[in-house]
């Protein structure tokens, strides 16, 4: 069975948050872990954490301007991962925690998540 969370808006990458002060780019990760978390507690999800997992990230850039995808990968799997930990996923090391991502240039700018257990 898949878990779909969709997720409005990209958190910035690591060349903006780069610039920022460090209490607010620790805001600004904790702002986006709480949103996913709560909509990862939102939809139906297991009642115990996945031991193993795949997680594939679906993310929309919403317009076609350049984008890196390492620094988009790094934005949004940090702070979903972190929020998925402890509702979906037991534990976010490599050895539970498969991920693949997929991009698209769709609107709105978004990013969904889909968890599959691996058994």
């Amino acid at each position: 069975m898949n878990y779909v969370i969709k997720v409005d808006g990209i958190p910035d990458g690591p060349n903006k948050t780069g610039q920022m002060h460090w209490a607010r780019k620790n805001a600004h990760k904790r702002e986006w872990t709480e949103k996913v978390g709560w909509l990862a507690k939102s939809v139906n999800h297991p009642a115990t954490p996945f031991k193993k997992a795949h997680v594939h990230f679906k993310i929309n850039f919403g317009n076609n301007a350049r984008h890196d995808p390492d620094n988009a990968n790094f934005a949004v799997s940090k702070p979903s991962l972190d929020a998925l930990t402890g509702i979906f996923i037991e534990d976010d090391s490599i050895d539970n925690v498969e991920l693949s991502y997929e991009y698209t240039r769709e609107k709105p700018k978004s990013f969904e998540i889909v968890i599959t257990e691996i058994k």
